[in-house]
């Protein structure tokens, strides 16, 4: 393990846990030039630098995300449980 990135409560209950609350990330991430995208149950998406594993942007939009983060050249496209997408440009 190089790193690890904890996130919130999960706003949602997917799957049955064997200990007290729950922090997932039930998606796949996506790597974009030195960082990694994600969202996660906690309804946030995140932005990781894939050499330390800090946090270098969140995004947090109440709902959770259980699809992964789409990228096309510098877009990121995300869907939330809400029925909410959007879209972000990574500045590259």
């Amino acid at each position: 393990e190089k790193w690890l990135c904890p996130v919130g409560e999960a706003l949602v209950y997917t799957s049955p846990y064997t200990r007290d609350g729950s922090k997932t990330i039930e998606t796949s991430p996506v790597a974009v030039g030195k960082n990694v995208y994600f969202g996660a149950s906690d309804g946030s998406l995140y932005g990781v630098e894939m050499a330390t594993g800090k946090v270098t942007w969140q995004f947090h939009a109440g709902a959770p995300f259980f699809n992964s983060v789409a990228v096309s050249g510098n877009v990121l496209v995300a869907g939330d449980m809400g029925g909410n997408v959007y879209l972000f440009t990574t500045g590259r």
